[in-house]
């Protein structure tokens, strides 16, 4: 999707929230018209890149401007405007935010199967192919909702959230126990799953519905692709939750926590705020506060700075 950004309302857009603070680098023509974004390695004419600390072959570089570190040494000649900055790769991300077209996806798909019991979907909310809802169900505005998920009953899914392809939310967990014969029976699950404003899950993740209480992701929590949320976890504000992670029943995340790729939390322990779970990790005991763990069993590796 193309997009028509004039140089000098980047250049000012990152003036106004203190991005910019140096000069730029190189001829610049401030009516010129960047159309898009591009990798460094890959650059496309009359687009808007990014690069840190590296040193380039300067004429291969297709790009009309390039977001640099601060101290990079860079050629004035090179037919690039180059615009330090203190961290390239976020300010990047800002600026794709803000200026990238973003596509219109409301409506309903014809093909969604919807409950007619105690469902409440806002306004300006997108479903896609596929998508099967339950019985009280309630959507927030903005939210938008792709092929093929699955939301059981007793969901509540926030304002603005995106919930891609294949995932499931409300489903049974794994929960058993023995009956008087001593075999292993289901435990309902009586609780539901509630999902604050502008959290992301991605594909084919599942995140199962509480046994009494419901499972709770809170507000601007991200969780990525295949991830398994088991019952009654909670999830704190600004939680990061990566790949291919399990997180075991009644398992509390703290605000701000990152869980890496590929790690299991046991159930019922707590991973303090500011703390890390490092890649692969199993975690067994709690975690304190602005710890990283790492390993199996996961230990202590350093302690990140509160502020």
């Amino acid at each position: 999707m193309e997009m028509n950004l004039k140089l000098d309302t980047l250049l000012e857009f990152l003036r106004v929230n203190k991005l910019l603070t140096q000069p730029t680098i190189g001829e610049m023509n401030k009516d010129f018209v960047i159309t898009g974004f591009s990798s460094i390695y890959d650059s496309k004419a009359n687009t808007l890149s990014r690069m840190e600390a590296q040193t380039f072959e300067w004429s291969s570089i297709k790009s009309a401007a390039v977001l640099c570190s601060l101290n990079a040494v860079v050629p004035k000649d090179a037919g690039i405007v180059f615009i330090p900055v203190e961290n390239p790769r976020d300010t990047f991300a800002i600026v794709v935010n803000e200026f990238y077209p973003k596509p219109a996806l409301t409506g309903i798909s014809d093909t969604a199967v919807i409950s007619q019991n105690n469902v409440q979907i806002g306004r300006n909310v997108y479903i896609g192919h596929g998508v099967i809802i339950g019985d009280n169900v309630c959507i927030g505005e903005e939210t938008k909702i792709f092929h093929n998920v699955v939301i059981g009953n007793d969901v509540s899914i926030g304002s603005n959230c995106i919930i891609h392809s294949g995932t499931v939310i409300g489903a049974d967990g794994f929960g058993y126990q023995k009956n008087l014969q001593g075999e292993y029976v289901k435990f309902p699950h009586l609780g539901g799953v509630q999902l604050g404003d502008y959290v992301e899950v991605g594909s084919n993740t599942v995140i199962a519905r509480g046994k009494l209480s419901d499972t709770v992701i809170k507000k601007n929590v991200k969780i990525g692709n295949l991830n398994h949320i088991s019952h009654d976890v909670v999830i704190h504000e600004h939680g990061m939750i990566t790949h291919q992670t399990h997180l075991g029943g009644n398992t509390t995340v703290m605000q701000n926590s990152w869980i890496a790729p590929g790690v299991i939390l046991k159930q019922g322990i707590t991973i303090g705020e500011g703390s890390l779970a490092g890649m692969g990790s199993v975690v067994i005991r709690d975690v304190n506060a602005f710890d990283t763990v790492a390993g199996i069993p996961a230990k202590p590796i350093n302690k990140k700075d509160s502020k």
